[in-house]
């Protein structure tokens, strides 16, 4: 069997044994626009959904905020030079005076730079007034973004991990780099299950969905606690159309914490499928479930079948346990 021949073949089996799933692929998504966002590296695509934003992108971490985000010598969270924007030639994510590095007169972080946060309660050299990077889940965006989508700080969104499923209700509490997109905090990251939330060297290249809602929060100067930012969100979300309405919108394969979406591998191949992409080593490496795949996939094909017997024998259980769970009544159901 070719691989041509073995994509065809098992992307059907896989869309016949899925098609009861409610995933993104066999669904449309009713009150969707598209739109683009011009960026440093190309244009971003869009979705926008009835009150709702979504995109996807990596997620660098953002310490900004944090009582001990930035400090003399490196001592902070984040290397000094990240709180440095060269477009505005100025320090950015602490409080100066002038352009010096405003300390912290007293407290456990004494003597550690004020860090700031577009979303604050004041503009006073007083840790407290703006947002903890280490407590508070929340993004940052691009200028043109707000712009574009009506997007002020203080408004909340959904952001999930397709990696790993999980999920957290965040708020928009910085405004990002202009021409980048794709920051959240460093409690945000933790949330979201994070191997590395260093502000310094952590964060992910892809795979991080972020549902904003516009015109969402309370605004400039109101500061939320974790609580009542989950509270609201979860409310939002859940008008929204929730985790239904968020399958059958997402574009690539994401899982929500705790809801099942059948064979997320599979879900990847027939969306390639679905939309003429048969270039094998894109096919295989879907397949394998392997961020090495390519490499592991060719390297096999060229010596032998054994990656396809692999993958077919990958597929065909994972069929045929997601055709057992379809068997289940909805109380015997994970």
């Amino acid at each position: 069997m070719n691989v041509s021949d073995f994509s065809r073949q098992y992307v059907l089996a896989a869309i016949l044994a899925c098609a009861a799933l409610p995933t993104a692929l066999g669904q449309n998504c009713p009150g969707s626009q598209s739109a683009t966002l011009p960026l440093k590296t190309g244009n971003l695509s869009v979705q926008k959904i009835g009150s709702a934003v979504l995109f996807q992108a990596g997620m660098s971490i953002d310490a900004d905020g944090a009582p001990n985000a930035y400090g003399p010598n490196d001592s902070g969270l984040d290397l000094t030079k990240n709180a440095w924007s060269p477009k505005k030639n100025a320090w950015v994510g602490f409080v100066t005076a002038n352009g010096n590095p405003v300390p912290q007169k007293t407290g456990p972080y004494q003597g550690y730079y004020v860090s700031q946060t577009s979303l604050r309660t004041g503009s006073d050299a007083d840790p407290s007034e703006y947002v903890d990077a280490t407590k508070i889940p929340y993004i940052a965006l691009p200028p043109s973004f707000a712009d574009q989508f009506g997007v002020v700080v203080g408004d909340l969104a959904l952001v999930v991990n397709e990696a790993n499923g999980k999920s957290a209700y965040a708020i928009y509490a910085d405004v990002g780099n202009s021409g980048e997109i794709g920051e959240g905090s460093i409690a945000l990251a933790s949330a979201l299950g994070f191997k590395n939330s260093s502000p310094r060297n952590g964060g992910v290249d892809s795979g991080i969905q972020f549902l904003v809602f516009p015109k969402s929060g309370l605004g400039q100067g109101k500061l939320r606690t974790l609580d009542e930012i989950n509270g609201s969100a979860s409310q939002l979300f859940a008008k929204w159309g929730g985790a239904d309405r968020l399958r059958a919108c997402s574009s690539f394969s994401a899982k929500l914490s705790g809801i099942p979406m059948g064979c997320s591998w599979i879900e990847a191949i027939v969306e390639m499928y679905r939309h003429g992409i048969e270039t094998d080593h894109r096919v295989l490496a879907a397949v394998s479930n392997s961020p090495e795949g390519v490499a592991n996939w060719t390297k096999s094909l060229n010596s032998d079948t054994a990656g396809l017997s692999e993958s077919t024998a990958k597929l065909q259980k994972c069929i045929s346990e997601q055709q057992s769970k379809q068997e289940q009544s909805p109380d015997q159901q994970q």
